[in-house]
């Protein structure tokens, strides 16, 4: 029997909507939990897949051990079963954009949001290697969920593998995963582990920065020769403003060889802090000579930016000084032109007073006015 809309597993699992498919070309639809009453995802595999065939054993194998982890940047996993030849499992559902469509609305991401999403998802990573040893083994766009406030989820555990399980169901040479995701290791079907998923986490980071994987083509073949052969090409070289800690980490995550990667998540995650700190990673101590070449640049142009702002302020205070001349200059020839102002309104003002006052002496006395007759003598 075919999974279909409406159809409820296990008494409590609805069908409502189909909305893609997955990694192992299972069906993925919406669901509604009817006991608890909350939106859920279910993953159906193809019509025909049985409990006991290969793939579902792998199937079932990835989700008891995604059942076990409990991570903020995990889609946890509630349930699996077959019911009626249909064989599934259910996980919570996450409000938000799977992460290629995110980039397709965002395109390339800056330095520092990509280390902070980058950072989280290896934080889940390195929790499941530690709590079960568990492999993702297919870390792409397309199972990282960027759930609401711009949280990345990793999701599809159902490739996942522990070293600590019973290793018989991984067949010789049986390759999964995206080849433009794909590890050497996994390219070549052999063995994986932990280092395995910092490869692949590395493609993810190229990405986020270029806007493109690091390898493409659209033969899968010709992809996976190239995931073990070919170097990738310097993130610098596509993206100028990726700074020098950052393009070292990328390379060292890219390394093919597994042994010359990050040995431990947790080693990657501190690097990852240290350039959002603004420090050297321990990824580029392997060569010293270029961490001094950019100390001493670094150096120089803290020196030359020194510089500039000094003749900066030089020619401020030479501005300043000129300015400072020009209103001295000013301000004295204003004051000088009240003074003689003032001077020439008092001479005015003296002038006029010096007028009016002779205008009131009397004229002169006539002699015969002043004269005594004889005859009063």
């Amino acid at each position: 029997m075919e999974a279909e809309i409406g159809k409820v597993l296990k008494g409590k699992y609805q069908i409502t909507e189909e909305v893609g498919v997955g990694s192992l070309k299972e069906t993925i639809f919406h669901g509604m939990h009817l006991e608890l009453e909350k939106e859920i995802v279910i993953r159906v595999l193809p019509a025909g897949s049985s409990a006991n065939d290969e793939v579902s054993k792998r199937f079932f194998q990835g989700i008891k051990l995604a059942a076990g982890l409990q991570h903020p940047n995990i889609v946890s996993v509630l349930d699996a079963g077959e019911e009626d030849g249909i064989v599934y499992f259910v996980t919570n559902y996450h409000k938000g954009f799977y992460l290629n469509d995110f980039l397709d609305q965002r395109g390339q991401l800056d330095e520092n949001e990509s280390i902070r999403l980058i950072k989280s998802l290896a934080d889940a990573l390195e929790y499941a290697w530690d709590e079960l040893q568990i492999v993702h083994r297919n870390i792409c766009p397309n199972t990282i969920l960027i759930a609401k406030g711009n949280v990345p989820m990793l999701t599809d555990f159902g490739l996942a593998k522990s070293l600590e399980r019973d290793s018989r169901l991984t067949l010789q040479g049986f390759t999964v995963g995206d080849p433009s995701y794909m590890s050497p290791e996994q390219a070549k079907g052999e063995n994986v582990d932990f280092r395995s998923d910092i490869y692949c986490l590395g493609l993810v980071f190229y990405q986020l920065l270029a806007g493109h994987p690091p390898f493409q083509s659209k033969n899968p073949m010709e992809l996976m020769q190239i995931q073990i052969t070919t170097a990738h090409k310097s993130i610098q070289a596509i993206n100028e403003l990726v700074s020098d800690s950052c393009c070292a980490v990328i390379d060292k995550m890219l390394n093919k060889d597994i042994n010359q990667r990050y040995q431990s998540l947790k080693e990657m995650v501190k690097d990852l802090d240290a350039i959002l700190n603004a420090k050297i990673p321990s990824a580029m101590e392997v060569d010293k000579n270029k961490i001094k070449a950019i100390q001493r640049a670094s150096e120089k142009k803290a020196a030359q930016k020194y510089r500039k702002e000094m003749e900066k302020v030089k020619d401020a205070l030479k501005n300043e000084t000129r300015n400072r001349l020009k209103r001295n200059v000013i301000i004295i020839t204003v004051i000088v032109n009240l003074l003689i102002l003032g001077w020439f309104i008092m001479y005015m003002m003296k002038k006029k007073k010096n007028a009016e006052t002779q205008q009131q002496l009397p004229k002169e006395i006539p002699i015969n006015l002043i004269t005594t007759p004889l005859d009063r003598i």
